[in-house]
């Protein structure tokens, strides 16, 4: 093997490190960008959407299907349900047209999309 193959071969493996990290690194990236961007409804959201919406719980549990008991504790604050129960309620909302507005700024709120 000359110095060049050995050069090559170094570099080769280099490249495959430096790809390694970089992958691990955007990875890890895009999972703490993901956390980030899903906003996680709050009971008051939950609420004032169905007010909006003119929904009854049993009919947000029915558009989400999740169960009435799931509803009623999330809106009174009694349980923490799961990131995928709370994903599947607010994408109820979504489908119906209401917009979830973050604690950014004036706080969480919600609106109806134009």
């Amino acid at each position: 093997m000359s110095k060049i193959d050995v050069s090559i071969e170094k570099r080769q493996k280099c490249d495959e490190q430096v790809w390694a990290l970089n992958s691990t690194y955007l990875l890890k990236i895009n999972r703490i960008v993901l956390f980030a961007r899903v906003a996680m409804i709050t009971s008051a959201q939950c609420r004032a959407a169905r007010g909006l919406l003119d929904w009854t719980q049993q009919k947000l549990a029915d558009q989400a299907r999740v169960g009435l008991v799931t509803i009623r504790q999330l809106e009174a604050g009694t349980a923490n349900p799961r990131r995928a129960t709370l994903e599947v309620i607010e994408r109820a909302f979504e489908r119906a047209g209401v917009e979830l507005i973050g604690g950014d700024g004036g706080g969480a709120g919600v609106r109806l999309r134009k």
